[in-house]
């Protein structure tokens, strides 16, 4: 299941669409082309850059001449609670699943990030904005892109094409009917999953009702949909460039049992997610039969000694939240709470914790038990300081293969449980040594390399302070980089 750009994903009966973002305005008219100057990198220090990435979801009509892309996405940048957004040098493609990289970002800052499609110099459609501390990956912005929002001043006469599942065809190269009228386009498919918490009665079916955005008359276009959670669900005749709402229902013979809240959508799309909360009841069950609910922390920024997560959950209705379980603080990091009765409702969330204080936390999802794939996402709020230069101590006696037996000394750090140590023939650069290692007993950190005679190379390192370390957000800021060179 992919992340979602909300703080929390949950499988439960949300009030939030979780992957379908209805883009702000109606027609381009509403939008303005932003002014703000491109952010200028080199003003973070190299030593405290960090990386967010992520991936563009498009839905809808992709402009383009022939087979010539026409448009272009641009994403902007603003810190949490500042006023004006800023361009990012970063330029990416009009298509379905781009991905995208911005290694200017502050570590441990938090940013509001954004993307827009640019079409003849001026924005036609904004994404959803996201909220993420630096450094992170797997971020998604979405786009809803409608016909009536490309303008027709900036493009006299386009010829619009449509990326759809197959080769690239005209819109207008043959006729289709639909549930809603006869419609001369191409037809191509909305499609996504379920998401579904709670009791599914083997007899029960799911039902996909789309409607088109201005109206409230539903159709049922299809109830071939496996039931059961993260079913794939498909709806293959809808007209390019039109917006839908679709919704999901779990029917027992007549009698809804669940319903997922409207998901606004520009044909063709994919990745959407729909979800819904059953309210069926199972068989009776015994005490010791319990349903699980499970999922995982997405943990955005560095972690702190000392750091922890707690899993806290409550009833509708109670005053404070029970801990059900306590993990390392890690991204990616699995989580269970296997006393949930079936069919019982839970408010939950997850505190991230130093010392046992909480520092930061998730926002809470409302869930009925059993339900998995729960996502509940914290930034951490915590920046460490790069360490200083790393230096050459002796380049020891030049071997009979012409080498010089080097020895490096890395400071420690205090508080630091493990270093990254880095030497390149390029600044910042690690062709020649990369080592992540738990701090030693003494007071330094050492390694000794053959470097060639004479020959220039950088060496530079990086701390974390977590006491399980499991990925690159774990470190600080790499020092900067010291060159060393051995021979006359």
């Amino acid at each position: 299941m992919p992340k979602f750009q909300i703080f929390f994903i949950a499988l439960g009966s949300l009030s939030v669409v979780s992957c379908a973002v209805i883009v702000g305005g109606v027609g381009y008219r509403f939008l303005q082309q932003r002014s703000q100057p491109v952010i200028n990198v080199s003003a973070v220090p190299l030593a405290e850059q960090a990386i967010i990435s992520g991936s563009v979801q498009y839905n809808g009509i992709q402009p383009m001449t022939d087979t010539t892309q026409i448009g272009k996405v641009i994403l902007y940048q603003r810190g949490l609670g500042e006023h004006e957004f800023h361009a990012l040098p970063i330029v990416v493609p009009v298509v379905t699943a781009a991905t995208w990289s911005w290694n200017g970002a502050e570590l441990g800052k938090t940013y509001e990030v954004q993307a827009a499609v640019q079409l003849g110099g001026r924005e036609i459609a904004h994404s959803n904005t996201i909220v993420v501390t630096a450094p992170a990956g797997g971020e998604q912005l979405i786009f809803n892109v409608s016909d009536d929002q490309v303008p027709k001043e900036v493009l006299p006469t386009p010829q619009l094409i449509v990326l759809a599942n197959g080769p690239v065809s005209t819109v207008s190269s043959f006729a289709q009917t639909t549930p809603f009228g006869e419609s001369n386009s191409r037809p191509v498919s909305l499609s996504g999953r379920v998401n579904v918490s709670g009791y599914l009665p083997p007899a029960a079916r799911f039902v996909l009702n789309v409607a088109p955005e201005t109206s409230e008359t539903f159709q049922a276009v299809t109830n071939d949909i496996e039931l059961k959670d993260g079913a794939v669900w498909i709806w293959p005749n809808a007209e390019v460039g039109k917006k839908y709402k679709v919704v999901l229902e779990l029917l027992l013979k007549d009698v809804i049992l669940g319903k997922s809240d409207p998901v606004v959508v520009a044909a063709p799309a994919t990745n959407q997610y729909l979800q819904l909360a059953s309210t069926a009841r199972p068989p009776v069950q015994t005490m010791a039969d319990r349903a699980a609910i499970v999922g995982t922390i997405d943990l955005n920024g560095p972690v702190a000694n000392n750091s922890s997560v707690l899993i806290l959950q409550r009833k509708p209705g109670e005053s404070s939240y029970q801990a059900v379980a306590r993990i390392p603080a890690a991204d990616g990091q699995s989580w269970s709470f296997d006393q949930a009765s079936s069919s019982v409702q839970y408010e939950m969330t997850a505190a991230l914790q130093v010392n046992e204080q909480n520092t930061s936390s998730a926002n809470a999802a409302t869930l009925t038990a059993p339900a998995t794939q729960v996502v509940f996402r914290i930034n951490t709020n915590f920046s460490l300081d790069a360490p200083g230069l790393p230096r050459l101590l002796t380049c020891g006696s030049r071997q009979s293969d012409g080498k010089w037996p080097a020895e490096i000394v890395f400071d420690q750090i205090s508080n630091a449980n493990f270093y990254w140590l880095q030497l390149g023939t390029v600044a910042g650069k690690n062709d020649t040594h990369n080592e992540k290692r738990s701090r030693s007993k003494s007071n330094e950190e050492k390694i000794t390399i053959a470097l060639e005679d004479k020959k220039e190379y950088f060496v530079r390192y990086a701390q974390a302070q977590c006491t399980d370390c499991r990925s690159d957000q774990d470190y600080s800021g790499f020092s900067d980089s010291q060159r060393v060179v051995c021979g006359n």
